[in-house]
């Protein structure tokens, strides 16, 4: 059944550390709901004695008048503890009429790959690309990353770059300033634009911790980690030239990790590159921290058959590109 926000982050609050996962969290897909008028935060929980089955993302509503599923930027999937397959494939067919009830014609969902997820889910799934994750059982983390990541993190040093983390909203929004500078001299695309309400809701928010590089005073670069029960996910950072310089990232993603080891985090996951080529380099760079590299899995669920062939048919027949599970928008 679907359930509200409160009920969702209630229940979820309840969930032993090793499952949850923190861009799976209600506040979190919320706040992404929130960044179109197009979407609506879909929170589904069936409970049974001990036993339970939770898919969140947001449904979005296209001009076309389509509704469609989607799990936030990041990772989701469902969570479950359900192990016997006969039951887990009941639920999940009745997650699936519950979405085609809900208008639904299709869901892309992004798994979480520490737990590899899709495997508990019916409908296709494939590999797009490996990501990285920090181990941060290891004691001494500097001495597990690669000599890239170790020469850049000491030469951060050498340079008087300090890393805090942030305790004002001052702080976050200018924050907030030197990213929105930096995608916009990427050309980023939307998905990675957001305003300067969702950085000060994150600032209000228990699950994201803000850490900034500072040099002479100035803020050079800064990172966001989210953070829930045992998991911490590398969610936005940007750096200015000099923050490149002095290797400010670098020293924030170091000074992340300790963190979250102090405070119980046993897996930071970074994320992957932009494309599946591990010559990618993103994934390079983050592959400097962590030799665990993780399957990153898309599953795609198809709530109306009949509608969804007839309308990718449709779509062929006039020429238009058909290779994404949401290609109509």
């Amino acid at each position: 059944m679907f359930v509200d926000l409160s009920t969702a982050q209630a229940w979820f609050d309840t969930l032993d550390q090793d499952k949850q996962y923190p861009t799976a969290s209600p506040e979190y897909i919320q706040l992404e709901a929130m960044q179109s008028r197009a979407r609506r935060a879909v929170f589904y929980l069936c409970i049974e004695q001990a036993e339970f089955y939770y898919l969140a993302g947001y449904l979005t509503h296209s001009e076309q008048g389509l509704i469609d599923f989607e799990t936030p930027r990041g990772y989701g999937g469902v969570i479950t503890n359900v192990t016997d397959p006969k039951k887990l494939a009941h639920l999940n067919q009745a997650c699936v009429s519950a979405f085609a009830k809900r208008g639904a014609l299709c869901g892309f969902i992004r798994t979480i790959p520490a737990w590899q997820n899709h495997r508990q889910m019916s409908g296709d799934s494939w590999f797009d690309r490996r990501t990285v994750a920090i181990d941060l059982a290891v004691p001494d983390l500097l001495a597990s990353y690669q000599t890239r990541a170790r020469t850049a993190i000491r030469k951060s040093r050498k340079e008087y770059v300090c890393v805090k983390q942030a305790t004002s909203l001052q702080e976050w929004l200018a924050f907030f300033e030197l990213y929105q500078r930096r995608m916009s001299e990427l050309n980023a695309t939307q998905e990675y634009l957001y305003d300067s309400d969702y950085f000060t809701a994150l600032s209000d928010s228990a699950l994201a911790k803000l850490y900034l590089a500072y040099r002479d005073g100035q803020i050079l670069a800064g990172c966001i980690v989210l953070q829930a029960g045992f998991f911490a996910e590398y969610h936005l950072s940007a750096s200015t030239k000099d923050g490149m310089k002095y290797a400010c990232t670098q020293a924030c993603v170091h000074f992340a990790a300790q963190a979250c080891q102090t405070q119980g985090v046993k897996m930071m996951h970074l994320g992957g590159g932009l494309s599946n080529d591990e010559k990618d380099p993103l994934f390079f760079f983050k592959a400097g921290f962590s030799d665990l590299h993780l399957d990153f899995n898309i599953c795609r669920w198809i709530f109306n058959s009949a509608a969804y062939e007839a309308l990718r048919a449709q779509y062929q027949a006039a020429g238009k590109p058909v290779n994404r599970v949401i290609f109509y928008r």
